[in-house]
């Protein structure tokens, strides 16, 4: 299941519970009828051709044997292959490093040491973008599949050549710790960077990192609240910002969109 919230800007939620679930329900009930909306991107996430464990695994206690995705599949010249939905969308391994970036966190620094939020972004973020008008936001499930989603939004995005004027971001929420390294997760953010992490499933139902600094909500309250003060001059025609989100990706946005605090 998908939910797809649409903002021009974010602060359309803020109001009473009671007035959020109302709104929620309205939303749902209009999907079947937005889906046959000329302008609408269909978007069907799938796990065909799929290169990993299927969606849902990996939600136990246990940790992850690699940091990040690709680590275990094999690499290209000492890159990992990226997911078979990165690769259908046209992504080699190197486009997928490049794509890796986050946002620090330097509130929360300790021992030399900052911490970030791990991104997928489909155009430089942070850069003057005028020609973007609109943010897609791609949350991944509970198999933590991050590459596959986002490839797959932006291939739907792709074929109605869009991708110029969509910012395609895909947040991940890691099992183990990531370092600012390319081999890690990105040499853009440094490396004396680590990342926030969730050993265990408990992300999806908002739940403190390991090392107790921000709650998965405050993750994307954190992204939007980015977003949103980019406007001003790196997005300067951004019209809307739609947050999707796949499995239990979907569980966290549906819970998240009615008790976040973004501006």
């Amino acid at each position: 299941m998908f939910l797809e919230l649409h903002f021009t800007r974010v602060t359309l939620l803020h109001t009473t519970s009671l007035a959020m679930m109302r709104l929620l329900v309205l939303l749902l009930a209009l999907v079947p009828f937005l889906a046959q909306a000329d302008d609408v991107v269909h978007f069907a996430p799938t796990d065909k051709g799929a290169t990993s464990e299927g969606e849902g695994k990996g939600k136990g206690k246990g940790k992850s044997k690699s940091k990040g995705q690709g680590k275990g599949k094999g690499s290209i010249h000492g890159l990992p292959v990226p997911d078979n939905a990165c690769t259908a969308a046209g992504f080699s391994a190197k486009d997928m490093v490049k794509m890796k970036t986050g946002i620090l966190l330097p509130q929360f620094s300790s021992d030399d040491r900052s911490k970030f939020i791990p991104l997928l972004t489909s155009l430089p973020f942070g850069s003057v973008l005028p020609e973007v008008k609109r943010v897609f936001i791609v949350q991944h499930g509970v198999g933590r599949k991050y590459e596959r989603y986002f490839c797959q939004a932006y291939a739907s995005l792709k074929s109605k050549g869009l991708t110029d004027s969509t910012l395609v971001i895909g947040t991940y929420y890691p099992e183990e710790e990531l370092i600012g390294t390319n081999n890690s997760w990105s040499s853009q953010l440094g490396s004396t960077s680590t990342s926030l992490y969730w050993s265990t499933g408990s992300w999806v139902s908002g739940a403190l990192d390991d090392a107790d600094i921000m709650s998965s909500y405050a993750v994307h309250d954190t992204l939007l609240a980015k977003v949103e003060s980019m406007r001003d001059k790196e997005l300067p025609n951004l019209e809307a910002t739609s947050l999707l989100g796949f499995s239990g990706g979907c569980q966290l946005m549906s819970r998240w969109a009615f008790f976040f605090s973004s501006a």
